[in-house]
C-alpha cells in the first residue's frame, strides 16, 4: 500500500487486499485514501474492521475521496457489525465514502453498512449506501446505534431486522448525538410480530429537535406515517424531489436536479434515471398521387431464312438458325445385259464435294446441319425369265448425313469443307446384304 500513513502522505487503497489490510493499523493518527474505486464483489466475506472495546475500536481517518466499495459482503455474529464495527471517540471519521450494492448481516445488535456503531464526538460525514442491511435489533442504513453525529449523509438500502430499525441509524445515549442533513429513501421489512414494530423513518430512541435535525424519510417508499419527531421530516416521493423540500441542506455539500433526488456533490452529478413519457402524436400523409407515363413495347418474331450450303450467304444474326441443304439425288443408268448369272456388272456413282461459304456475326452458338439424301440407284434388270423360276436382284443404298459445325463468335470469314466420298461397288447378285438393303423379288 502506497504511503506512509500520515496525513501529509496518507495510506493509498488501491484494491481488495489493500482494503483488507487497513485493520492492521487503526491507531489513532493514522490515515487512510482511496486512490479509486474498490471492487470487492468477488473477494468473499469481509470482515468488520476493528471491535467494540477501547483497544480495539477504529481510531483512524478514513477518507474516500469520492469513490465507492461495490459489492461488500460482511456477515457477523457479534455486536457492531459493519464496514467497521465501531469508530471511537473524537479520532473516529469515515468521509466521502459511498458502498455500493453492499450487503451486511449479523444475528447480533448494532448493524450498519458503514459502521455497528459511533461514541463521542466520532464522526461519519458525506457518505450514502445501497443494498442490504439485515440485523437483530438497532439496524440502520448508515450507522446500527449512533452515539456520535452522522451529517450530510442518506440511503436508498432496504433495512431488515427483528425490530428496531432505522433509515439512517438509531440514537441512544449520549444526549449529544446528533444526526444532521440526511434523508432515507429506502425500504423496511420487520420479522417481529409479538410486539408492536418499532420503524423510523430517520432514526429512533431518545430523539428531540436538537438532536434530529433537518432530515427526511420517503413515506411512500417506506409505508411510514410520521407520529413524532422520531421519524424525521416525512415527504412523499414527488416532494422527495423538489429542492424546496429540504430546508436546511447546504448546497455547497448537495446537489439537486429537477424531479430527481437529491445528491451529494463530492461523488458528482449522477446520470439522469430513465423515465417512461407518454406522448401523444398525431401525424397526417398528404394524397400520396403519382404521375405516369406509359409507352407501349411491341413483342415481335422475326423469321430468317436461309439458303442451301450450296450457296454463299452473309449473315449477321442474333438467333439461333438451323440452315439444311439437299444435293439432288444421284442417278445411275445401268444397262443390264442377259445372262446375270454369269457376268459382272459395275456401277459407279459419285458424289460432288459439298461446300459452304459462310460470313457469321453471331452472338451465340449456332449450329448448322447439312445433309444429303439418301444415296438411291435405280437400275433396271432385264434378265430372261422362266416360269417356275423365282429371280433375285439387289440393289444397295448408301446413306452419308453430314453435320457442321459454326462456332461462335468468329471474326473471320470461315470456309468449311466437307467430302462425302462414296465407294464404287460391284453389283452382283451373289453378294450378301449390306446397310439399308432394299430386297426386290421379281417373279
Amino acid at each position: 500500500m502506497l504511503g506512509t500513513g500520515t496525513v501529509a502522505n496518507p495510506y493509498i487503497i488501491q484494491t481488495p487486499t489493500d482494503l483488507n489490510n487497513v485493520r492492521n493499523k487503526i491507531t489513532t493518527g493514522t490515515y487512510y485514501e482511496l486512490g479509486n474505486d474498490i471492487d470487492m464483489s468477488k473477494f468473499g466475506n469481509f470482515t468488520s474492521i476493528g471491535g467494540s472495546t477501547s483497544a480495539t475500536r477504529f481510531k483512524c481517518s478514513f477518507n474516500g475521496k469520492g469513490f465507492s466499495i461495490k459489492g461488500i459482503k460482511i456477515v457477523g455474529s457479534s455486536n457492531f457489525v459493519g464496514f467497521v464495527s465501531l469508530l471511537d471517540t473524537a479520532t473516529g471519521i469515515i468521509k466521502n465514502v459511498s458502498f455500493i450494492d453492499a450487503n451486511v448481516s449479523s444475528t447480533a445488535l448494532y448493524t450498519g453498512i458503514v459502521a455497528g456503531g459511533t461514541t463521542g464526538t466520532s464522526l461519519i460525514s458525506n457518505c450514502f449506501t445501497n443494498g442490504n442491511v439485515d440485523g437483530n435489533y438497532h439496524i440502520g442504513g448508515i450507522c446500527g446505534m449512533n452515539g456520535g453525529t452522522v451529517e450530510n449523509c442518506f440511503s436508498t438500502a432496504h433495512v431488515t431486522g427483528n425490530n428496531h430499525v432505522s433509515g439512517i441509524a438509531r440514537m441512544d445515549s449520549p444526549t449529544t448525538a446528533k444526526i444532521l442533513s440526511c434523508y432515507f429513501n429506502g425500504s423496511f421489512t420487520i420479522r417481529e410480530t409479538i410486539n408492536p414494530p418499532s420503524i423510523f423513518g430517520v432514526s429512533g430512541g431518545t430523539v428531540s429537535s436538537t438532536r434530529l435535525v433537518n432530515s427526511y424519510y420517503n413515506i411512500d417508499t417506506t409505508g411510514l406515517v410520521a407520529t413524532s419527531n422520531e421519524f424525521g421530516i416525512g415527504l412523499t416521493d414527488s416532494q422527495m424531489k423538489e429542492q424546496s423540500s429540504f430546508v436546511g441542506f447546504d448546497d455547497t455539500v448537495w446537489g439537486f436536479q429537477n424531479g430527481n433526488y437529491p445528491y451529494l456533490k463530492v461523488f458528482g452529478v449522477p446520470p439522469i434515471p430513465s423515465q417512461k413519457i407518454i406522448v401523444n402524436l398525431n401525424s397526417h400523409l398528404n394524397i400520396i398521387s403519382s404521375s405516369l407515363e406509359r409507352s407501349k413495347r411491341k413483342v415481335s418474331i422475326a423469321l430468317s431464312y436461309s439458303t442451301s450450303i450450296s450457296s454463299e450467304s452473309t449473315r449477321t444474326l442474333h438467333l439461333m438458325k438451323n440452315v439444311t441443304s439437299h444435293i439432288d439425288e444421284i442417278v445411275s443408268n445401268v444397262t443390264t445385259l442377259q445372262n446375270a448369272n454369269t457376268k459382272d456388272y459395275e456401277v459407279t456413282s459419285f458424289v460432288n464435294r459439298i461446300g459452304s461459304n459462310a460470313t457469321r456475326f453471331v452472338r451465340t452458338v449456332r449450329i448448322v446441319s447439312s445433309g444429303i439424301n439418301p444415296i438411291q440407284i435405280v437400275t433396271d434388270i432385264q434378265i430372261p425369265i422362266k416360269i417356275g423360276q423365282v429371280v433375285y436382284a439387289t440393289a444397295y443404298v448408301i446413306e452419308n448425313p453430314t453435320n457442321i459445325d459454326m462456332v461462335e463468335n468468329q471474326s473471320l470469314v470461315n470456309m468449311i469443307e466437307n467430302h462425302s466420298n462414296v465407294k464404287t461397288i460391284t453389283n452382283q447378285s451373289d453378294t450378301n446384304t449390306k446397310e439399308n438393303q432394299t430386297e426386290t423379288r421379281v417373279i
